[in-house]
């Protein structure tokens, strides 16, 4: 992650996960960032500091993904997350 006023680096993160990462977006308010990766987890940092932030390791419904995940979209109000994966499976955070 850059400040893009300096164009300095501030963290980096997506060396946390143990396969490539395949998808990064912000939160609508830019507080967080959430990055989904080949080895089908997801992760959620603080987009002020790159400290990592608990997310749950089950979406609403009780379900993971079981293949890498490949998409990442928030609802525009920024209430819930959806991720996609490899499969077509598509959950909500």
């Amino acid at each position: 992650v850059w400040d893009t006023h300096t164009q300095l680096r501030l963290f980096h993160i997506i060396t946390e996960h143990a396969e490539t990462c395949t998808c990064l977006i912000y939160s609508p308010d830019g507080e967080l960032i959430i990055s989904g990766s080949h080895d089908m987890t997801l992760k959620m940092w603080s987009a002020q500091n790159g400290e990592e932030k608990l997310l749950p390791r089950r979406s609403k419904d009780g379900q993971k993904h079981e293949a890498p995940i490949s998409s990442l979209a928030y609802d525009p109000l920024g209430r819930y997350f959806i991720s996609g994966d490899a499969d077509g499976m598509i959950y909500s955070w």
